[in-house]
């Protein structure tokens, strides 16, 4: 990230600066889950607040779908899947597979993940 070298700052300084600006769109940088990077991602803007994420790491993902009667329907019909860190409706324009047989979010779901992807609400724990 240009802005970072220029400052001299680290890339998650510069991006939460960034979004302190309201550039809202950096939200989807420089995003890590359980210890790896994760693609680039964007949303509309005013989509999610302060607590809210697209991104959930396997353990928290598990608990909500034992926890919950619907999204336990939704994931073990195929209807959602896990990529990229996120919750995504399962169709072609969202998710493909990838050389491991892992799903992961196609080009058009990076750029829309509004569009496909569950929101999650960040507890204390979890920010």
């Amino acid at each position: 990230m240009k802005i970072a070298e220029y400052f001299a700052v680290s890339h998650l300084a510069a991006k939460l600066r960034l979004i302190e600006l309201g550039y809202e769109e950096a939200e989807g940088t420089f995003v890590y889950c359980e210890g790896r990077g994760l693609s680039t991602y964007a949303f509309r803007k005013d989509t999610i607040d302060k607590n809210y994420s697209f991104v959930i790491d396997e353990d928290n993902l598990i608990r909500n779908i034992l926890m919950n009667p619907e999204l336990t329907e939704l994931y073990s019909k195929g209807i959602v899947v896990y990529a990229n860190g996120m919750l995504c409706f399962n169709a072609p324009k969202y998710v493909m597979f990838n050389e491991n047989g892992r799903y992961i979010l196609t080009d058009y779901a990076l750029e829309h993940v509004d569009e496909c992807c569950f929101i999650i609400y960040l507890t204390g724990k979890d920010m």
